[in-house]
């Protein structure tokens, strides 16, 4: 067994816990959703950026459930490692879509790092801190010397609701966890 994983003696409590953790992050999704349905409701945002931003958090409704079959099906520490690499790589892609080094997508990352050290433990959740550390250096540093430039670029309005909104959900869902 890896030695990572060792934080908790029974496979059963690390897959009751995965599990809670994949139904809260539905609720997660969900409530990232919402937020960009209120923000078009509201009139901050347009309607082509909203459909882009609604379906990043609703490609993980699919997703969440397929790394819970497989977690169950025996594959519950690669299941465990994929979810986490994906919702990586996902708030990663929206950052560099919505707003680079300004983007209020990086608040999302406490998701990733608390799941991380719930699920595999805090040294893999401190290299994930440092993988988000490392990205927002290089994309600031692409972004002064400009060599990257965001696709969508939102309004003042737009970020400081959603970095609200998004500070919001953290605190209750990583508190939760």
């Amino acid at each position: 067994m890896n030695k990572t994983f060792n934080a908790t003696p029974q496979g059963t409590s690390l897959d009751r816990r995965f599990t809670l953790i994949l139904v809260e992050g539905i609720g997660v999704v969900i409530a990232i959703s919402l937020i960009f349905v209120l923000e078009r409701v509201l009139g901050v945002m347009a309607a082509r950026p909203t459909r882009i931003a609604i379906a990043f958090p609703l490609f993980f409704i699919p997703f969440t459930l397929f790394c819970l079959a497989w977690g169950r099906r025996g594959h519950l520490h690669s299941a465990i490692r994929l979810y986490i690499w994906v919702n990586f790589a996902a708030i990663a892609l929206a950052i560099l879509v919505f707003g680079g080094v300004r983007s209020s997508a990086w608040i999302l990352f406490f998701w990733t790092v608390a799941v991380a050290e719930a699920l595999i433990g805090p040294v893999f959740a401190l290299g994930i801190s440092g993988l988000v550390m490392g990205f927002f250096l290089l994309l600031f540093i692409l972004q002064m010397t400009g060599w990257f430039t965001p696709l969508m670029t939102l309004g003042p309005e737009v970020r400081d609701f959603e970095y609200i909104a998004f500070t919001l959900l953290m605190i209750v869902s990583t508190v939760g966890l």
